[in-house]
């Protein structure tokens, strides 16, 4: 997660969101879903040669371009997508596994087992359990997760 201090997200929030808005309205304007796609990537290219500029105005760079602003840049963009991933696409796909089926049959592969709340036994998400088919079955039933700050603390030696 970008670790952005509260009191900083404000105008950062307000930006992200004119600019969602926007690339809904011209997805809007051209008809068709898919459209905020090439808008954003035309975006994010703008938004990475505006910064170096920005950089040398407001922020008293030297500057506008040096080698080692391009691995950050490459290494913020590729966070976002990984970060992106595990955080949203992977929920999402795990509920769409569940609703749909896996198509994976490989012989190692992530079984996904459901999580209840032991209160009202209610599904609350999923849990990953990396391993085996288990001769091309997989993984169901009962399991136990025990709750880790119910244990008892390590003693020092």
């Amino acid at each position: 997660m970008p670790y952005v201090p509260t009191k900083d997200r404000d105008g950062l929030d307000t930006v992200a969101k004119t600019v969602a808005d926007e690339l809904a309205r011209l997805t809007n304007h051209h008809g068709y879903i898919a459209a905020w796609a090439g808008e954003l990537n035309y975006f994010l290219t703008r938004l990475l040669q505006h910064l170096p500029r920005s950089l040398i105005e407001v922020a008293g760079f030297k500057e506008e371009l040096r080698y080692w602003q391009q691995p950050l840049f490459f290494g913020v963009l590729l966070d976002v997508i990984l970060e992106y991933k595990r955080r949203v696409n992977v929920a999402y796909e795990s509920v769409q596994i569940n609703k749909n089926g896996d198509c994976f049959d490989t012989p190692y592969m992530t079984h996904l087992i459901p999580v209840h709340d032991l209160n009202t036994g209610e599904k609350v998400g999923y849990m990953e359990i990396m391993g085996t088919q288990h001769d091309g079955k997989k993984l169901e039933g009962r399991m136990m997760v025990i709750d880790a700050t119910s244990l008892p603390s390590p003693q020092k030696q």
